[in-house]
């Protein structure tokens, strides 16, 4: 069977039911950060197991539930709900006990039959709960944590999880699931998390001391860019950035997955020692991408094209948050240039803006970023802009479950958005995979492009 299409993927979904904490805990307010607030969108992850051999199906949805219960005492804030603070302006978490949304699904389908499971697919977005997450922010009785277990017909099953990005970062993502996993193995909490949010608090007054082009202001955007929310207050301000695009062009959009050898990107290194700069794999990746990517669009000359990277800034500032942190503590870094350089100058030119992008976080710029924000209350930018994310660097798939470790921990994709670009692991070796989506005469380009660059 080829590529499973969303026609294809035929699911049985049971009525979802609320999972609540296993110990009552007195309702309260949670703060968010200026760094949540411009997170209000629904992410996902996809884990695929093969058939456990000492367990029912039924018997692992029962651990999942009981582990989950257990979680929520300590993740308090998972169970509640979104609500917008009318006085102050913006969104917290009601940490009301009202719970996670957990579903039991089933489908005719094997493993098999939906092909390399490890390539994203549209279509398998159907393995969450992601309707819930993505209104949450809109209807406050909707929950900001979902879990859907799907068995296959061949005893393999797929569990995907879906949350609302404002309630953490990936790598407190992956604590979560850490403490997931080893509370199903009975073996309680070995990562204890950080909730108190107020560590990254605007200063007040706020001191801007930087341009923060990362950003855009809502008010600024040009009417062509359509947001998902209609919120009123800090609400509107900040919803989902995934959705800048119009949706009709999100499906003529095409997504394709390119593979990068290892060898491929070490000659690359090698060739740049040779002209003086020296650089990281994610560094001349993103800078490659950014390059082909803007030889494709052909937006105008004279315009500016921003390439985004996540950055953890958890050891950035002063004194440095804990590593256990359980929000948002991941920026967006960022390199600009004219859509002009960007394709006539050489790699090593775009190479060292996104070494400059990296370098300039530091404690007094988040702080400043905090402050613009509090201003400003922008979202990512979202002109001429695309996020690279590097999903290989978060280690997810190494999660112990009673059941095993997963097949494949994957990321969810929601629509085939030009917004975003992710590096994936490569299935063979030390490469990776270019996971992108583009007009279908612009990926023509892009395919064009991409092989010239690595020569």
């Amino acid at each position: 069977m080829g590529k499973v299409v969303m026609e294809d993927l035929k699911i049985k979904v049971e009525a979802p039911f609320a999972v609540y904490p296993a110990e009552t805990k007195a309702a309260r307010s949670m703060f968010l950060s200026n760094i949540d607030q411009t997170l209000v969108a629904p992410v996902g992850t996809l884990s695929f197991f093969s058939a456990p051999p000492t367990m029912t199906f039924q018997e692992v949805v029962d651990s999942y539930v009981k582990a989950l219960s257990q979680m929520l005492v300590t993740y308090d804030f998972m169970a509640g709900r979104l609500k917008l603070n009318e006085e102050e302006d913006r969104l917290e978490i009601e940490c009301n006990g009202a719970g996670a949304f957990f579903a039991v699904a089933s489908t005719d389908l094997t493993m098999d039959d939906l092909g390399d499971i490890a390539t994203p697919n549209l279509a398998f977005r159907r393995f969450v709960l992601c309707d819930y997450v993505a209104l949450s922010h809109q209807q406050p009785h909707l929950p900001l944590f979902t879990l859907q277990a799907t068995r296959f017909k061949c005893g393999g099953f797929v569990v995907g999880a879906g949350l609302n990005h404002c309630i953490l970062d990936g790598i407190s993502c992956f604590h979560m699931m850490i403490n997931l996993a080893s509370i199903a193995m009975g073996k309680g909490l070995p990562i204890t998390p950080f909730v108190d949010r107020a560590l990254l608090k605007a200063r007040d007054p706020p001191t801007i001391a930087y341009q923060h082009n990362e950003y855009s202001k809502i008010s600024e955007l040009p009417p062509t860019l359509t947001l998902t929310a209609n919120f009123s207050g800090r609400g509107k301000d900040v919803t989902a950035s995934a959705a800048h695009m119009a949706e009709a062009q999100e499906e003529e959009n095409v997504l394709k997955l390119f593979s990068l050898s290892g060898e491929a990107i070490e000659r690359l290194k090698e060739k740049g020692a040779e002209e003086g700069w020296k650089c990281s794999s994610f560094e001349v990746v993103t800078a490659l991408v950014w390059k082909a990517r803007m030889a494709a669009v052909e937006d105008e000359d004279d315009e500016i094209a921003t390439v985004l990277f996540p950055m953890d800034v958890r050891s950035k500032i002063e004194p440095a948050l804990p590593k256990e942190y359980a929000g948002n503590a991941v920026i967006p870094g960022h390199a600009r240039a004219s859509v002009k350089e960007v394709r006539d100058e050489a790699l090593g030119v775009l190479v060292r803006k996104v070494q400059e992008g990296l370098r300039r976080i530091n404690d007094d710029y988040v702080r400043s970023m905090l402050d613009w924000l509090e201003v400003n209350k922008g979202i990512p930018c979202a002109v001429r802009s695309f996020s690279v994310v590097a999903w290989w660097k978060l280690g997810m798939d190494q999660v112990q479950f009673p059941w095993g470790k997963p097949l494949h921990l994957g990321p969810v994709i929601f629509s085939h958005s030009q917004d975003l670009v992710l590096l994936l692991p490569h299935h063979h070796g030390h490469g990776l995979n270019i996971v992108i989506a583009l007009l279908p005469s612009q990926m023509s380009k892009f395919e064009r492009i991409l092989p010239l660059l690595l020569d």
